[in-house]
């Protein structure tokens, strides 16, 4: 049986009523004539069009404003929430799309970050729409973005439009071949060398061919072992310093996500009397749910990448807080589908001392409490694995021998 989804209690739909006049109903034309629906009054903001309520809440509610005594001015507040709700529902008609509406605005960053965005997207379109039509003018954009960096994929991008394009990357290449050739001495030796055949001195012939031949054979990329050895370690040290953010995230992610399926699970673990081990396999339902339930939205889904972002080795300053978000808000449903698939068979019955008591791994060996390694554990299982471990009480020390969690305190397996 899948996950059970999370209540959702809307506004009530309300229904049309025929308004009586403003004589009938003896309210006044300041209380009858209100701004036309779906118009705004810039001179009263907050001044609502009571006909727009359903007949008998209208009147119950003019009955508070004159009859309630010292709970009158609470019929005004009545209407402002009312008036609200209906402005609301015109548009998110449900609780559900208001909230999956934020979660999509917090996951890019705030409504600040969109308008960012808009701009960008903007000024990219006009870089496409130049880039398309070949203006030149785009060049100077694209250094202000790529820079050294530019220079760096200058080969592989030559190479890309050669094969695209032969022809035409050939035609532009080649007034930039023929002037190297000329800045490094090439028609001056070819001259040289055809010289020597003509004057009848082939040893000097051969000689400038032999330089010809070792200029060109230069040209070719040269290895340098140096350079290299130093960008692997650099490239290493990189790597070493994301996953070290990675772990330093994933360890606030986690926290967060132990404390709040703890806090949604105590109730229910002891009013079901489970023991600690019971109360560990527990959570650990509880969690691989909720992870099938974040991974399963589509903004959470979109958006991850951007938070841990694996080719650029950054990690984004609200990563935690983004999906500590979506911890928060499925906890309630993974917790109670957990209880359910475990125990809902007990129908809320207290569950026997002792009775379905999970047995110590005896491969637990007791001794002196050893350290979780974060950044061992995600170099092992990586990211999603290492996470989905952790909950679930298995992990490697910083030398990589595999520890398990029990009572509370990590120990080898």
């Amino acid at each position: 049986m899948e996950g059970i989804e999370t209540a959702v209690i809307d506004a009530p739909v309300e229904t049309t009523a025929v308004t009586e006049p403003a004589e009938a109903s003896g309210e006044t034309i300041e209380e009858s004539q209100g701004t036309p629906a779906g118009q705004e009054n810039p001179d009263q903001p907050d001044k609502q069009d009571r006909r727009q309520n359903p007949d008998a809440l209208r009147k119950t509610l003019k009955w508070l404003r004159e009859n309630g005594g010292e709970h009158s001015a609470q019929a005004q507040a009545i209407e402002r929430i009312l008036g609200e709700s209906k402005s609301y529902k015109t548009v998110y008609p449900t609780v559900r799309e208001a909230r999956e509406a934020r979660q999509a605005i917090d996951a890019v960053g705030g409504v600040q970050k969109i308008a960012e965005l808009q701009q960008s997207i903007t000024r990219y379109q006009d870089i496409d729409a130049r880039l398309e039509a070949g203006d030149a003018s785009v060049i100077d954009d694209i250094l202000e973005t790529g820079g050294k960096g530019l220079t760096k994929i200058l080969p592989t991008l030559i190479e890309k439009l050669g094969e695209a394009d032969a022809a035409g990357i050939q035609a532009v290449m080649r007034p930039h071949a023929v002037k190297f050739m000329e800045s490094q001495g090439l028609v001056n030796a070819i001259d040289s060398m055809v010289a020597s055949f003509n004057e009848g001195k082939p040893d000097e012939a051969k000689a400038w061919l032999a330089r010809i031949v070792q200029w060109y054979k230069g040209l070719g990329p040269k290895a340098n072992p140096e350079q290299e050895a130093w960008q692997k370690e650099r490239d290493q040290m990189h790597q070493e310093r994301y996953q070290e953010k990675v772990s330093a995230t994933f360890n606030q992610i986690i926290s967060h996500a132990e404390t709040v399926l703890d806090k949604q699970l105590s109730a229910d673990i002891k009013r079901l009397g489970l023991s600690p081990e019971q109360a560990q396999l527990l959570k650990e339902d509880a969690w691989k749910k909720l992870e099938k339930l974040r991974n399963a939205d589509s903004v959470f889904d979109k958006n991850k990448d951007t938070k841990f972002n694996d080719k650029t080795r950054q990690v984004a300053a609200d990563a935690a807080t983004f999906v500590n978000r979506y911890t928060d808000r499925f906890a309630e449903e993974a917790c109670a589908w957990a209880v359910r698939m475990r125990y809902g068979h007990l129908k809320g019955t207290v569950a026997a001392p002792g009775a379905a008591t999970v047995k110590p791994n005896p491969t637990v060996a007791p001794g002196t409490p050893v350290a979780l390694d974060h950044s061992a554990t995600l170099a092992k299982l990586g990211k999603r694995g290492s996470e989905d471990a952790i909950l679930r009480g298995e992990g490697y020390t910083k030398d990589g021998k595999k520890i398990i969690k029990q009572n509370g305190k990590w120990k080898y397996a």
